[in-house]
């Protein structure tokens, strides 16, 4: 009996590592990707007349493209990114990453990024760029 309920104990703490371990890999999946975004979006301007900032279609269907065409459909690793651009006249764009799937929503958290390149985050809700930034 003893011998059960140690494996039961030991079974439910390698589940909870995991579960945390795979949390924070979520996050790192998302914030990967909202750098590139940062890169893409400076390389497009910097190369591409007019030199504005563009939507996300427009990266991944440049050519060459500037983000693949997986990050490009706006899904990846359990989130759903959305970029958005300003005017050509402001120059300001930014992006976000919202977990999609159930389980995601439940356990990831939710980043933002625009142009400054400052990454920010939430445990709970849409991250806007007053939110707390990763350091």
């Amino acid at each position: 009996m003893l011998a059960w309920i140690a494996g039961a104990i030991a079974i439910v703490l390698l589940l909870a590592r995991d579960l945390s371990f795979s949390r924070i890999t979520d996050g790192f999946s998302a914030v990967g990707c909202l750098k590139t975004f940062v890169t893409a979006e400076e390389q497009y301007r910097e190369r591409e007349p007019p030199h504005v900032y563009v939507a996300l279609t427009q990266l991944s269907a440049a050519v060459p493209a500037y983000v693949d065409s997986v990050l490009g459909s706006g899904r990846m690793g359990g989130y759903c990114f959305r970029l958005t651009v300003g005017t050509p006249a402001d120059s300001r764009w930014q992006a976000t990453a919202t977990p999609f799937s159930r389980e995601m929503r439940r356990r990831g958290r939710h980043f933002f990024v625009d142009e400054t390149g400052v990454i920010r985050f939430h445990p709970k809700r849409t991250v806007t760029s007053a939110d707390s930034a990763i350091e």
